[in-house]
């Protein structure tokens, strides 16, 4: 069986009428394939002093949003989300992806009741200001999106005609 109308709403009709564990594959596979082409993409913008950063680019099953019912739901993620690292081995971690990305002030913080209310600086008669981020995550899937959606919905439409074809 082929089908007829293009899209996404008649795709995903037709992924329902399936049984949930097959669409599932489908959709994981698809979603895995076109994210690679946002992980070349990020990977080329990621900062570079040694290269541990740009190593740690990956894409990664994940639990879908909170509340969600979705079953399937994949990751593109930079830096040490979700990993736990060997400090008894020496192995330093990459915990700045998020700072590299969105930016952070210099200084040291200042808390009452458990929330930041400010920042002092390191030194006497130094200054506090933020550093900018790079945003080149945000620049990498923004520049890749037509890309990987049209990938995405190739991949399920072809991924649905064979099941449906079986």
């Amino acid at each position: 069986m082929k089908i007829s109308e293009t899209g996404y709403t008649q795709v995903a009709r037709t992924l329902k009428t399936l049984e949930p564990k097959i669409g599932n594959k489908i959709v994981r596979k698809a979603q895995r394939e076109a994210l690679k082409i946002g992980k070349a993409a990020l990977a080329a913008l990621v900062p570079v002093a040694s290269g541990k950063l740009r190593r740690t680019v990956r894409v990664r099953a994940s639990k879908g949003p909170r509340g969600s019912r979705r079953t399937v739901s994949l990751a593109l993620l930079v830096g040490e989300a979700g990993r736990k690292g060997d400090k008894s081995a020496g192995i330093r971690r990459t915990f700045y992806a998020f700072m590299q990305n969105y930016g952070w002030h210099t200084g040291k913080r200042v808390k009452k009741a458990g929330k930041v209310v400010g920042y002092t600086p390191l030194r006497k008669g130094g200054t506090v200001h933020f550093v900018p981020g790079k945003k080149f995550a945000q620049r990498a899937l923004k520049s890749t999106e037509k890309p990987i959606r049209s990938t995405f919905e190739r991949l399920v439409k072809s991924g649905v005609e064979q099941e449906l074809s079986r």
